[in-house]
């Protein structure tokens, strides 16, 4: 029995009955009759010439949301600096400059990972879900309710799941900061050794 579904994604495939190169029949009959000649784009067309000006356009997109992210984390990092200037002294006695510098470099280097391609994904992601979530509301408002039952579950998860990676975090982080302090330490003493 043949599969209702068809391919991956619904995608159903005739198989002609001959070889697709036999050559007793014209390459003309090996296009599928539900495509005619007439729904072809041409390459002149304005769909086909839509294509440079649409990325060119998502790499602008792209630039400028690269170069808010830089600018944010430009003074995420003064803003921060300036912050560490103005501590007390009591504060440096107490915390080891490892921390400190895995504070300032790694965590922000974090960030701007997120910054650069999370963020935007995020939003993408968040967008589609809603538009998706809604349509199917307006649609199929009789069944809707069955996909909205998973998400309570997730949501659960994932805060379970950020509860139990905080403390490792917390470990690989304290680690981070006195492979720093201990490299720090040599590269200031380098000369004396």
């Amino acid at each position: 029995m043949a599969n209702p579904i068809g391919g991956w994604f619904g995608a159903q495939r005739s198989v002609p009955s001959a070889a697709p190169f036999s050559t007793s029949r014209p390459p003309s009959s090996l296009v599928s009759p539900s495509i005619s000649s007439s729904s072809k784009t041409p390459p002149c067309s304005p769909a086909s010439a839509s294509k440079p000006s649409e990325a060119r356009s998502q790499s602008t997109a792209d630039q400028r949301w690269r170069n808010l992210a830089q600018t944010l984390l430009h003074h995420l990092r003064v803003d921060a600096y300036s912050h560490l200037q103005q501590l007390e002294i009591a504060y440096f006695e107490e915390s080891s400059t490892g921390t400190l510098l895995s504070i300032l470099n790694d965590d922000i280097n974090q960030l701007e990972r997120f910054l650069n391609t999370g963020a935007r994904d995020l939003i993408s992601f968040v967008t589609r879900v809603v538009a998706v979530g809604l349509s199917f509301v307006l649609l199929a408002p009789g069944i809707a309710w069955l996909a909205m039952v998973p998400i309570p579950f997730i949501l659960w998860g994932t805060f379970w799941f950020q509860q139990q990676l905080a403390p490792r975090y917390e470990q690989v982080r304290e680690r981070n900061g006195l492979i720093s302090d201990r490299i720090t330490n040599n590269l200031s003493g380098i000369a004396t050794i």
